[in-house]
């Protein structure tokens, strides 16, 4: 008895489905412009060998979309992406159709971990920092994305009287919230270091306040007539006032702007008034470098015996 030869279909070397034979054989076909039932029988994917070792551009020129209709119409099948990948894999059968794996770069596991780009978080980038610790000559404060920041002593402004030993913590306390200038960013550490000072701080040249359509001009012409009024006076009423309260200190409306630039947006200083006795002065911080100097007139009630 003759043992028949074995023969092994081409297609078993391909991604295509073993169902969808019948199409890639008769697609390899219609490429060569040959009958399908001129076939051999003992190998039906002898067109699909021939036309992938010699041919397979030929397989450019199928009109798919309008076969794949045809299939829909008349089976009720659904090919049109089967019948792309189809052509795809006889043309390059187990083709890697995946991207190159490539690791991440610095850049992109800093944007990762931090969600920080080079357009967001770069060298003069103007940011706001949470201070955590004060410890020798250094401030260690935490940005929003949660990296470390750090200000060294000569990066902050330092009082004349403190100059031969800086005493950061009497400048600044944890908790506080700073604007800060960034100097340096460290990707490999997740690390910034910044600059406090008031010059690095403030650019007056780009410092402009956007005013909305409900601020009153009239009155900030008032106050600043009322603030250069008042700085001519004399001095003669501004004796030292003796009020216990915690807010209160005896100074002027300068020294009041210059104690509250190291303090968080929305403290007050309470402060002796020019107008005389009678008057208080109060300077709230609203933002860095904005204050608001509003005036009180208090009425005493004279004593008199009965």
């Amino acid at each position: 008895m003759r043992t028949p030869s074995l023969i092994i279909d081409v297609l078993d070397d391909t991604r295509i489905h073993p169902e969808d034979y019948d199409i890639a054989r008769k697609m390899a076909a219609d490429a060569l412009d040959i009958d399908e039932a001129a076939g051999d029988d003992d190998n039906p994917s002898h067109h699909v060998a021939e036309i992938m070792e010699n041919d397979s551009d030929r397989l450019l020129m199928l009109m798919l979309d309008d076969y794949a209709d045809e299939l829909e119409r008349s089976e009720g099948k659904l090919k049109k992406i089967a019948l792309n990948e189809m052509r795809d894999e006889l043309m390059s059968p187990f083709t890697e159709k995946r991207e190159p794996f490539h690791g991440a770069s610095q850049d992109e596991i800093f944007t990762m971990l931090t969600n920080e780009t080079d357009e967001t978080l770069h060298v003069g980038s103007l940011v706001t920092v949470h201070i955590q610790k004060v410890k020798d000559r250094f401030i260690f404060c935490e940005h929003s994305s949660g990296m470390e920041a750090v200000v060294h002593v000569k990066n902050v402004d330092i009082p004349k009287k403190m100059e031969n030993d800086p005493q950061l913590n009497l400048l600044y306390i944890p908790g506080e919230d700073i604007p800060a200038r960034v100097v340096e960013v460290s990707k490999e550490r997740l690390s910034l270091e910044l600059d406090i000072r008031k010059s690095a701080v403030v650019d007056r040249s780009t410092d402009t306040i956007v005013r909305d359509s409900f601020f009153n001009f009239e009155r900030e012409e008032n106050d600043v007539f009322d603030m250069s009024f008042s700085g001519s006076k004399k001095k003669n009423r501004g004796q030292g006032r003796h009020i216990q309260h915690p807010y209160f200190k005896n100074i002027d409306y300068k020294a009041a702007e210059e104690y509250l630039s190291r303090r968080p947006r929305g403290e007050i200083v309470v402060r002796p008034s020019t107008k005389g006795n009678d008057h208080i002065s109060i300077t709230w911080k609203i933002d860095e470098d904005i204050y608001q100097h509003i005036g009180w007139f208090y009425y005493i009630k004279p004593f008199r015996c009965a």
